[in-house]
């Protein structure tokens, strides 16, 4: 990469720094939550490499080649899901996971973007988009429709997009147990433990900590997510200019099915304006 390049690069970062620091001027007990998502990079690593043939990908290559053509991971992180689906771009907001991606073999032909998906316009129209496992989560609602809709302008009509989200289900199960540090993992060589807190109703926060190989522990978080019932993310989903199609139509391929505290999405862009006007 030569001077001019690494230095734009550069430039495109701070400024999608700046965005989301603003979007998330709300969380004040994060002081730069990009900060915290750049830490976590060694922990995803470990995470990544045990967990590189999680079955719960295959819903995301299976259903990319359902709908076809150009194609984008949002979330792309390390490339974890990526390496499976071959998408033509990935998204991510984070620099050093992009820079981290840059390096697998299995990326080799797919577009990484050090972007925000609520903002981001990718190069080409696509008819597949994809966010693997419950990054909406962490997002309120305006960011959340924000987020959707943004996804849809970038989408053909009729491409298809597909997340899953955790329900107010998962997050009752854990009420109680509020406050404790518990252990979540150990073997492969790693350990981590998990504290979960409360701040409203709706709202929670996972504090994360780990070790690796008997090496010194290492704290990430905290981080937060939000419970949305399945009449929430749909009315934002139909607003923001998305149709549900048919659950039976991927129930073969939906790990979640029968789950009370996860959940498949999968919608696909509908033409005409948003149904809000909101776009």
């Amino acid at each position: 990469m030569n001077a001019g390049a690494a230095m734009a690069r550069a430039l495109c970062a701070i400024d999608v720094r700046r965005g989301v620091l603003e979007r998330y001027r709300h969380v004040s007990q994060v002081a730069d939550l990009l900060e915290n998502w750049d830490r976590s990079v060694d922990y995803w690593e470990v995470f990544s490499a045990l967990n590189a043939n999680d079955p719960a990908i295959d819903v995301y290559r299976v259903l990319s080649a359902r709908f076809g053509g150009p194609s984008v991971e949002y979330g792309v992180g390390l490339g974890r899901v990526a390496a499976k689906v071959r998408p033509t771009f990935g998204v991510d907001i984070s620099p050093r996971m992009i820079e981290k991606a840059q390096v697998s073999a299995d990326l080799a032909a797919t577009r990484l973007l050090v972007a925000d998906m609520a903002d981001v316009v990718l190069p080409e129209l696509v008819s597949y988009s994809y966010v693997a496992f419950s990054h909406f989560n962490a997002f309120d609602h305006s960011e959340l429709f924000g987020s959707f809709a943004n996804i849809r302008k970038n989408s053909l009509d009729g491409g298809g997009f597909v997340f899953d989200m955790r329900t107010p289900a998962r997050y009752r199960g854990l009420q109680s147990r509020l406050g404790e540090r518990f252990l979540g993992h150990s073997g492969d060589g790693w350990e981590f433990w998990v504290t979960f807190g409360q701040r409203e109703r709706d709202l929670f926060s996972i504090t994360c900590e780990y070790q690796v190989l008997g090496g010194q522990s290492t704290t990430i978080g905290p981080f937060l997510e939000r419970a949305y019932s399945d009449e929430q993310v749909a009315e934002l989903l139909l607003d923001a200019g998305w149709e549900l199609v048919e659950p039976d139509s991927y129930a073969s391929v939906d790990p979640y099915r029968g789950s009370v505290t996860d959940r498949l999405w999968v919608v696909q862009a509908r033409s005409g304006p948003l149904r809000s006007g909101r776009r």
